[in-house]
């Protein structure tokens, strides 16, 4: 498929955003221990191809710190490609492992450490020409999360391309 037909667009109307289903908490979200620490980091996950593929940060913002840098450096990122005129182009994430670890320096705070294909990014500008493709790799990422008054909310992320 182009860009094109994944993002909706046809000759009598310009492509722009996918139509993305919003991703949904597991069942384990709920959960103040690990299931629920994984559960959140799933979501997390979920979330990052979601504002690729729509620019809609609501729940990004309400998920995230002021401490997260990565996280203020991806809104950042894509709220001017989206103000621009552009969009981006992706799929769901395919997970492979999920491991939560407690944070030793704070009681009810996990790093989790999350394997997944990052599937293609493209990102198209205003006038509708692909400005860069980024291929589908394979990921390593740790989300440190803390449980705070009955959510989880991201603190940090760090993270490497895996061969």
């Amino acid at each position: 498929e182009s860009a094109d037909d994944q993002s909706g667009g046809s000759a009598d109307e310009p492509p722009g955003p996918q139509d993305y289903e919003h991703p949904e908490p597991g069942e384990d979200i709920d959960d103040e221990g690990q299931a629920g620490a994984e559960a959140a980091a799933v979501y997390f996950v979920e979330l990052y191809s979601y504002v690729y593929a729509t620019g809609d940060f609501a729940t990004w913002d309400e998920f995230t710190t002021e401490d997260c840098n990565f996280c203020a450096g991806v809104r950042e990122r894509l709220e001017a490609h989206y103000d621009e005129g552009g969009y981006a182009v992706a799929d769901a994430p395919t997970f492979e492992s999920v491991n939560a670890h407690v944070q030793e320096s704070d009681a009810g705070d996990f790093s989790v450490d999350v394997v997944f294909l990052s599937p293609e990014v493209t990102w198209i500008g205003a006038d509708g020409d692909v400005v860069e493709d980024f291929a589908e790799v394979r990921t390593r990422i740790w989300v440190l999360l803390e449980h705070r008054e009955d959510s989880w909310l991201v603190g940090g992320v760090t993270g490497e391309e895996l061969e």
